[in-house]
């Protein structure tokens, strides 16, 4: 993501982010990719508000501006295991940040930030799912942000098979414990703009408190 940082600028398109993305985790080791054959879904500007299905995505020719947001949702597989990583990425007078100055896409890196913060502090491995989709939900409403995930979920479990993950939504009473490794990534934009802020991590428990990976 580092080398990703560097290779962001204006005129660079989806396809040149994702193309470089899979040409780094090949160089790293990385050979398979479990969401979809994916390696990194990458989503430009006004297209970081999309939430869409692997099935379906595609890369652009969109362009990064001068001022502008992208988000980079990897998804490398090494043997069994996966990993689960995504950023946003702030463009700022033409020089791509991993944390950005200006107001507006600051408030997104800001709750972005605060919600991965809560989540260490109030999980436990006996609330359900449900019990945390609805604490977060309230606390991005809250700030007059909404849910983009076109499930509304915020997270799932990390599994063998992808048709196996268990997700952070309404309606599961399923402890956490029993995920055992889970991420959360809440996709998030303020009501009324034009831009969807990533940030993910994939967490676990050791006895009572929740650790990142």
């Amino acid at each position: 993501m580092t080398e990703l940082l560097e290779f962001v600028r204006p005129g660079v398109t989806e396809k040149d982010i994702a193309a470089k993305a899979k040409a780094l985790l090949q160089q790293k080791g990385i050979k398979k990719f479990w969401y979809y054959d994916i390696a990194a879904l990458v989503l430009v500007g006004p297209r970081t508000i999309l939430s869409v299905s692997g099935r379906e995505y595609m890369p652009t020719d969109m362009a990064v501006q001068e001022d502008d947001l992208v988000t980079i949702d990897l998804s490398p597989m090494d043997g069994i295991y996966w990993g689960d990583y995504a950023r946003s990425i702030y463009v700022e007078g033409g020089i791509a940040k991993s944390e950005p100055s200006k107001a507006g896409l600051r408030n997104g890196f800001n709750l972005e930030s605060s919600l991965h913060n809560h989540l260490v502090h109030i999980a436990h491995p006996d609330m359900t799912a449900h019990e945390l989709w609805v604490g977060m939900n309230g606390l991005i409403e809250s700030y007059a942000f909404e849910n983009l995930d076109f499930k509304s979920n915020l997270g799932h479990s990390i599994e063998r098979d992808m048709k196996q993950r268990r997700y952070i939504e309404e309606g599961n009473e399923s402890i956490l414990k029993d995920f055992g490794l889970f991420t959360f990534e809440p996709h998030i934009r303020q009501k009324g703009q034009n831009f969807g802020f990533k940030h993910e991590n994939i967490y676990y428990f050791v006895e009572n408190a929740l650790h990142l990976l």
